[in-house]
């Protein structure tokens, strides 16, 4: 069944992946400021902002002396104006405490203001593409879904067994484009509403399609 479930996402993926510039990189720095722009907001809508951050504010050291007001211009069309001053505020911690290199380190990820464990491992996958599930509510949708796998915690994203289920789930060396593969899967068919089952490519071995009434 896992077999079957991997080779079908990547599969679908290769045929609907959706492009968005964070992807076509692995410098940490750009996809660590995705990571905090994309945080409950539809990745379309961050393209533009993203853009325009990278381009005005290449480096950490460029980000760190901006001015907040001129940030939340930037981020405005987003909403959520204090990620302007939580990037700030990260750019400022990775130039004097890193030499303004992003720690390849997860644990010093965490540490940074504004960044817990599904950032820290966003960045550990798709910066320095390492062997880790990225658990978000998309992916532990998917986990419920097809797995019935669910967790009992407050907080989901938090919780280390469903964490470890999701880095089962990840075929060994594809983790960066099999973590793309499940939240566009997610994005694109297994929606949080109205889910496409139609042209779902694993619904058969899905565990709430086959328990539909």
């Amino acid at each position: 069944m896992l077999t079957t479930f991997q080779n079908n996402i990547l599969i679908w993926w290769g045929n609907n992946k959706r492009i968005f510039p964070w992807r076509e990189t692995r410098d940490p720095y750009k996809i660590l400021c995705s990571e905090i722009l994309l945080q409950q907001t539809n990745a379309e809508k961050v393209v533009q902002v993203y853009n325009k951050i990278i381009s005005d504010y290449p480096e950490p050291a460029d980000l760190s002396e901006a001015e907040t007001a001129d940030l939340e211009e930037i981020i405005k069309p987003l909403g959520l104006l204090k990620r302007a001053g939580r990037l700030k505020k990260i750019a400022a911690e990775i130039t004097q405490k890193y030499d303004g290199i992003i720690p390849a380190d997860k644990k010093a990820l965490i540490k940074l203001p504004g960044v817990g464990n599904y950032t820290a491992n966003a960045v550990m996958c798709f910066a320095f593409e390492k062997q880790v599930g990225v658990l978000d509510t998309n992916t532990i949708r998917i986990l419920a879904r097809v797995f019935d796998i669910k967790s009992d915690k407050a907080r989901p994203r938090n919780d280390k067994n469903l964490q470890n289920q999701l880095n089962k789930v990840i075929p060994k060396n594809k983790s960066k484009i099999f973590n793309y593969a499940l939240l566009d899967f997610a994005a694109l068919i297994c929606t949080a509403e109205n889910p496409n089952c139609g042209k779902c490519v694993i619904s058969r071995i899905c565990f709430s399609y086959s328990n539909k009434e």
